[in-house]
């Protein structure tokens, strides 16, 4: 499968992930199921001075996890419509992004209120991961040039 069909299949995950159930909450700001987006609001929300319950570790994963949503749309763009951008330093970006991600499921107290817009989600991380390896690879097989930096 070419990095481009990757790329499609890892939007069908990640647009869905946006609108399904992520998790189940407790907390002031959510309560009950939470779709994605409002997940990605929740995790952005000690950036807007809410009052959430956590150490600063936890606050600050919980922003670095929603801002790699970003980077996931940028990879995207990239391996979708200009291949030859896309180096070896998106593919260890979105590797870093999917391990950030998956660190939800590994907290004890998590793994229970996950639902399948997290599962969705984080797929779509780690099939974009291979997308943009394998378009870096495709690259690099057609310019005859190793990968991009």
């Amino acid at each position: 499968m070419s990095g481009r069909h990757l790329c499609a299949v890892t939007a069908l995950l990640f647009v869905p992930a946006w609108f399904l159930p992520a998790a189940h909450t407790s907390g002031d700001l959510f309560r009950g199921e939470s779709e994605g987006w409002r997940a990605f609001v929740f995790a952005l929300s000690p950036l807007f001075g809410n009052d959430i319950d956590g150490s600063l570790p936890l606050l600050l994963w919980m922003v670095t996890s929603a801002a790699s949503n970003l980077l996931l749309v940028l990879a995207l763009v990239l391996v979708c419509w200009r291949p030859h951008a896309a180096g070896r330093r998106l593919v260890w970006s979105l590797a870093a992004a999917t391990a950030v991600n998956a660190y939800w499921y590994w907290l004890p107290e998590m793994r229970p209120d996950l639902r399948i817009g997290y599962y969705l989600w984080l797929g779509a991380f780690a099939l974009g991961t291979v997308a943009a390896g394998v378009a870096v690879r495709e690259q690099a097989a057609a310019t005859g040039i190793g990968a991009a930096a």
